[in-house]
């Protein structure tokens, strides 16, 4: 957590000792930008949203102090192992993981090209776990559903008209759903378990870049 800190508060800093003698670069109504970026997940967070890396979307500004932050993230692993002595091979796991989020920000207005802006974020995150046995057999399935609402701080510094960088942390509810079921080898159903928390949690630092198309 220390760390996250760390880099987005040297990042604001940085950007507001540049803003000082950079020229004012404006947002216009009705702008779209493609908005790519990375969460530097916390401690605190769990472990299932190791997938929860690099997000894309789209940035929009129906007017010059309200954004629109849409995005998505996805991703899939499949592990195999190969025998050497036998020439076989067979996968072991398989993972898949997709999540989406919406944030509405309300900026302040611009130092130069230094814009500060605040908002609400919802994020829904799934995760799905599978391992299997020599023959292939499915033995264990774990699937995940995380829904997080947040409320987030940041900044949004231009280093041109349309290319800039975007960074924001914040701190909100957390509810998680764990289903965990596992199987024998002949497919009978051994365990059926539903785990379930709500928690207030802090939300890692977003790191992005910004590329406006108009």
């Amino acid at each position: 957590m220390k760390k996250a800190m760390k880099v987005l508060v040297c990042l604001l800093l940085f950007a507001s000792a540049v803003s000082a003698g950079a020229q004012e670069r404006a947002i216009h109504p009705l702008q779209v930008g493609i908005a790519a970026g990375t969460l530097l997940r916390l401690n605190i967070e769990l472990s299932a949203m190791i997938w929860e890396d690099a997000w894309i979307g789209v940035l929009f500004h129906p007017t010059r102090s309200i954004a629109l932050r849409p995005s998505v993230v996805f991703a899939q692993f499949t592990g195999n192992t190969q025998d050497n002595l036998t020439g076989t091979s067979y996968r072991t796991d398989s993972d898949v993981a997709v999540g989406g989020a919406l944030a509405g920000f309300y900026y302040l207005p611009a130092r130069a090209s230094l814009f500060l802006y605040a908002g609400p974020e919802v994020k829904y995150f799934y995760l799905s776990q599978s391992e299997y046995d020599i023959s292939g057999v499915r033995t264990t399935l774990h699937s995940r559903q995380i829904l997080q609402i947040s409320l987030l701080f940041g900044a949004q510094y231009m280093l041109s008209q349309r290319f800039g960088f975007q960074a924001d942390i914040g701190a909100g509810c957390m509810l998680f759903w764990q289903h965990s079921q596992t199987w024998n080898t002949s497919g009978t159903l051994l365990t059926d378990q539903l785990n379930t928390n709500t928690t207030f949690v802090t939300r890692g630092a977003y790191l992005g870049a910004i590329f406006y198309l108009n």
